[in-house]
């Protein structure tokens, strides 16, 4: 009987091993150094102190993978019950979202400013959150603690390259036009947009839900209504990366 017993333990200690031996290789490669550091840990920690188990007294060894046993079996129940499930339906907007409401958007209100006063007399209850968080020294600011102005350089060029180059989105239509398949089209559109270093693209109908309603803090006339008569939009995603 404890043979067997010390084979269960054996197997739990090669399992946690291997189990959070692949997940550290995974988020590795991933370039997540943390979840690489507690992967290991675990894996080391976890399958040590499970052989360790096996120098015990039988009894201790029974009483402790009864533990284990219970520990499991309580995952699984709590696995398949409903509790804190979320009850899924139609998500699909009902109306557009305003862009003089986003985070970034009231963080450029200018205090004293027309738009300021307007924003504030259409949504008083953002207000007081809104001005303690103006009153921080904000992202990229040489106010901030930890402030450095040679890395700050980088990112604040990009945020102004973006912003210049999303002013130029809107131009003339060239009055050339060549018709290709749309197989083709769409092809060398997402291959293209891959080339740039998109991670995934696709091409779908354009929604008015897909659209702000009003302009926060893009091209145009801030708090005018945006009206587009495009019938499809381009969507991309791009990795980001982090280093802790």
């Amino acid at each position: 009987m404890e043979q067997i017993v010390d084979i269960v333990l054996f197997i739990l200690g090669a399992s946690t091993l291997i189990l959070f031996g692949i997940f550290g290789i995974y988020s590795y490669r991933e370039k997540e150094k943390r979840a690489v550091r507690l992967s290991a840990a675990i894996a080391i920690l976890g399958a040590g102190l499970i052989s360790l188990m096996t120098l015990l007294d039988f009894k201790f060894k029974l009483i402790l993978l009864g533990l284990f046993g219970i520990v499991i079996l309580g995952l699984i129940i709590l696995s398949v019950l409903p509790i804190g499930r979320l009850k899924t339906g139609n998500d699909t907007p009902a109306k557009r979202f305003d862009e003089r409401d986003i985070m970034f958007a009231r963080h450029r209100l200018v205090p004293g400013s027309d738009n300021y006063e307007n924003y504030y007399a259409m949504r008083p209850e953002n207000k007081a959150l809104d001005d303690t968080t103006r009153a921080k020294p904000g992202l990229l600011s040489p106010r901030a603690k930890l402030a450095n102005e040679v890395l700050f350089a980088s990112p604040e060029a990009s945020f102004m390259l973006t912003e210049v180059m999303g002013e130029m989105v809107e131009g003339t239509v060239s009055e050339k036009r060549i018709d290709l398949p749309i197989e083709k089209m769409t092809s060398y559109v997402k291959g293209l947009a891959r080339y740039y270093g998109a991670l995934e693209v696709g091409i779908t109908l354009l929604q008015p839900y897909h659209v702000y309603s009003h302009i926060g803090r893009g091209p145009g006339i801030y708090g005018a209504e945006i009206s587009l008569d495009h019938s499809h939009a381009i969507a991309f995603t791009v990795e980001m990366e982090y280093e802790m």
